[in-house]
C-alpha cells in the first residue's frame, strides 16, 4: 500500500501526480489499498481479491455488490 501512514494532503499530491502521469503517458496504474474512498475517488476499475478476484468493476459496482456488502461492508 504505497499510502499507508502518509497524510491526507501527502496522499492528495501523490494521487494528483499519478494523476497527471496517467493522462500524459496514457498508462495504466495498478495499486494495492484499502482506502475505497481513494478508489472511488481516483479507480476507473477495482478488483477485491481474498485469494482470487471476488468481484471487479468500477469502484460503484464493486461497492453494490451483494457479495461484497454482506462479507466486507457489512448489511447496512
Amino acid at each position: 500500500e504505497p499510502l499507508s501512514g502518509v497524510d491526507v494532503e501527502g496522499m492528495a499530491l501523490l494521487m494528483d501526480v499519478l494523476d497527471e502521469i496517467r493522462e500524459t503517458y496514457d498508462l495504466s496504474i495498478l495499486m494495492t489499498t484499502h482506502d475505497f474512498s481513494m478508489l472511488r475517488r481516483y479507480a476507473d476499475q477495482v478488483a477485491l481479491i481474498d485469494q482470487r478476484i471476488i468481484c471487479q468493476g468500477t469502484p460503484e459496482e464493486v461497492q453494490n455488490n451483494p457479495v461484497v456488502i454482506s462479507a466486507y461492508l457489512g448489511e447496512n
